[in-house]
């Protein structure tokens, strides 16, 4: 009778054995290993997320303010009533040449300025600010560079025409992460060149391209408006293009 005691109490009292133990670790190894792919899954979405919401805004923060500048380039027109009778008027466009130091070139009645490069176009841009319906403000002149850094630069210089010289201006860090800045040209909004030298007199539309990058690498499925990765590495690129029409350039009523 002792004897069934003890085999019943060494029944109850054993514990598990080796085999349950390891199915015990195998089971609770899957599903953290299944937690962590979550886990992981997740920050990395929160990550994709957040490096496109910032590319697309920044990249439409910048080209917003390319646009607007050259879009304004030139000199206004503006409406002048005289005795009841209202006429329109436009100021001479003629700033890059003869009126703001150097010989003027033949396209000296353009408001613009244009250096090629490869990745990164220099664009200056020049436009009259109104003090009031006929009276001329400041010239100013907006320079647009990206340096060996990614960052798109916005130079802003004002002319002082009694000293015939520019002043210090403002220095604006538009983007960075920007690989590309191109700039194309139309003197008739149908065919476009890549260097408009000689004709800038006659330019009526500018096309603006950035090339915009992540800041971060990133994993996981991308938009189509987004420019897939290359190679080994994992950033998001996308291309911002906008034409924009210069109708003050070159005029010289």
């Amino acid at each position: 009778m002792q004897l069934n005691d003890n085999k019943k109490r060494d029944t109850h009292t054993r514990g598990i054995s080796l085999v349950e133990l390891m199915l015990y670790i195998t089971f609770a190894f899957v599903v953290i290993t299944f937690a962590m792919s979550l886990v992981t899954e997740a920050a990395q979405f929160y990550v994709r997320g957040r490096e496109v919401s910032k590319i697309q805004s920044n990249g439409r923060y910048a080209m917003a303010i390319l646009a607007r500048d050259v879009m304004n380039t030139g000199f206004k027109t503006i409406l002048v009533e005289n005795a009841g009778v209202l006429s329109v008027s436009q100021f001479q466009g003629t700033w890059t040449g003869s009126a703001i130091g150097g010989t003027p070139p033949l396209d000296s009645a353009a408001s613009f300025l244009f250096s090629p490069g490869d990745p990164a176009d220099t664009l200056e841009i020049f436009k009259l600010e109104m003090e009031n319906t006929d009276a001329t403000g400041d010239v100013i002149r907006a320079r647009y560079a990206l340096d060996t850094s990614r960052v798109l630069w916005r130079i802003t210089r004002i002319y002082d025409a009694s000293t015939g010289t520019w002043g210090a201006g403002d220095t604006l860090a538009l983007s960075s992460n920007i690989e590309s800045f191109q700039c194309r040209f139309s003197n008739d909004g149908v065919n476009w060149v890549d260097n408009p030298t000689g004709i800038r007199h006659q330019i009526v539309a500018i096309q603006l391209e950035l090339l915009m990058r992540t800041d971060r690498e990133v994993d996981g499925t991308t938009a189509q408006t987004f420019i897939p990765p290359t190679g080994s590495e994992r950033f998001l690129r996308r291309r911002y293009t906008e034409i924009v029409e210069v109708v003050n350039n070159g005029k010289l009523y």
